[in-house]
């Protein structure tokens, strides 16, 4: 849990009734080109918190917004909470439209006290994605969530006995490939089977190459690994 002593919210914590009101901040970010970005607040006029990449203030704009629930896991991960946004214009409904209910986008949402908007450490902020998008009429119902599992590939990558998945001179495998190479030891090489044994002479060209040494170190297959046994 975030640490909020020296700041406005111990002190509203401490008060039986506030004087100034905690405001939501929702910012979703539009993969238009160059990227848009949606600043809004369920606050009853605009707010200006920090400022943007040109030092200019970040205005939020009014907006009818009611929040859901926010659910978690027993363990208390993946948490998701419910954005209901009203009034949408034409603009935001096109977009809606354009870029698949705006789903996997990304959003951040804080939580500040309007008596605190220049106390950048006397907030709560989440970081997500939308992960589902409903439209009712002129009301949009956005889900975000940390993580959208219905679309997480599991397992993330096949392991392989003889076979390395690195894409040659890549970074993860980090073989520099010189020009004109002449496919020999010394001269570097432009392709590879990516079989342990290739991977080895890789790694006998780097040092002829005097490079450091990447290789077969590099090699992403399992030797390890048995063969499944037919039915």
């Amino acid at each position: 849990m975030k640490d909020f002593r020296g700041t406005y919210v111990e002190i509203a914590a401490k008060q039986l009734a506030l004087s100034e009101p905690f405001i939501w901040l929702i910012e979703v970010e539009v993969p238009t080109d160059p990227p848009t970005r949606y600043r809004i607040t369920n606050y009853n006029s605009d707010v200006s918190y920090g400022v943007n990449s040109l030092g200019q203030p970040t205005l939020y704009h009014p907006f009818p917004v009611v929040f859901g629930d926010l659910l978690e896991q027993r363990r208390g991960d993946l948490p998701e909470i419910t954005i209901n946004v009203g009034n949408a214009g034409l603009e935001m409904m096109a977009d809606l439209e354009l870029y698949n209910g705006l789903v996997d986008v990304p959003v951040r949402i804080r939580l500040v006290n309007s008596a605190a908007l220049n106390d950048p450490n006397a907030q709560s902020q989440v970081n997500g994605k939308i992960a589902r998008t409903r439209v009712r009429d002129d009301l949009i119902a956005f889900t975000i969530s940390q993580t959208n599992l219905t679309k997480v590939f599991f397992p993330s990558k096949r392991l392989l006995a003889h076979d390395c998945q690195h894409r040659f001179g890549g970074p993860d495998c980090g073989y520099i490939i010189p020009p004109g190479a002449t496919n020999v030891i010394g001269g570097g090489f432009n392709f590879c089977a990516r079989t342990f044994e290739d991977c080895g002479i890789r790694g006998d060209d780097e040092v002829a190459r005097s490079l450091t040494r990447l290789h077969p170190l590099r090699f992403d297959g399992c030797p390890g690994i048995k063969g499944g046994t037919p039915a």
